[in-house]
């Protein structure tokens, strides 16, 4: 696939957007259940974070390799976090 300039920074304007939405939330009103809910999807999105970080690594330096290319897909369906990449040679987010 194939995006067009104003798709990427709309899409990262977006982001930055919703996290600052987020950040701004009053969570008092939220039950503990609901406000686990939430930290779990938190904790996904921020496992997936990394992976757009990779591709964007990549894309400047080279052409990603089979296992980088593998870790990033892996990231970016959040079954892996950086504990998971650390020392084998990725830069994470943190």
């Amino acid at each position: 696939m194939v995006s067009s300039r104003d798709e990427v920074l709309g899409a990262f304007d977006a982001f930055d957007a919703a996290l600052d939405a987020i950040l701004d939330l009053d969570y008092d009103l939220m039950s503990p259940a609901e406000r686990v809910r939430l930290e779990s999807r938190l904790e996904r999105s921020l496992r997936r974070a990394p992976a757009v970080e990779h591709r964007l690594i990549a894309e400047v330096t080279s052409h990603p390799t089979g296992k980088r290319e593998a870790t990033a897909a892996a990231q970016a369906q959040g079954l892996l976090g950086a504990e998971h990449v650390a020392g084998h040679g990725y830069r994470c987010a943190t």
